[in-house]
């Protein structure tokens, strides 16, 4: 299956719906992959509220890519490295793979829900 394609997509979002539990984090974040293979870049966003996935979306293009409270900018690449666990999200930040937007201390009691979000886009048969 194709990372970012409709069919990931939708088994994304299943997986995630399976994975959080509730809890007491809300909050919404975006995730853009620069320079994807199909030259464009991607971007998802996520609303999670009281620790489940509320709200998904996939689209094209920066500027139809809603606001959230927090995000991260990294090129495809990075994301592909991330997903498969060959560099750690929040490391990458500091490493500059990724360019984190938002505030980075409201963000931290995230990580949780983030980590299981990040593992949930990986699958046996993920084509990158």
């Amino acid at each position: 299956m194709k990372f970012l394609s409709e069919e990931w997509f939708a088994a994304h979002e299943k997986k995630i719906r399976e994975d959080l539990t509730p809890g007491k984090a809300s909050t919404t974040m975006t995730e853009l992959y620069l320079d994807c293979p199909d030259g464009t870049d991607k971007w998802i966003y996520y609303s999670v509220e009281k620790g489940l996935l509320a709200e998904i979306k996939m689209g094209v293009g920066r500027d139809t890519m809603p606001a959230a409270k927090f995000g991260g900018i990294g090129k495809y690449t990075s994301y592909v490295m991330s997903a498969k666990g060959e560099i750690d999200a929040v490391k990458a930040i500091s490493q500059g793979h990724f360019k984190f937007e938002g505030g980075l201390v409201k963000a931290l009691p995230m990580l949780g829900v983030y980590n299981k979000i990040n593992a949930a886009k990986v699958f046996p048969d993920n084509e990158y």
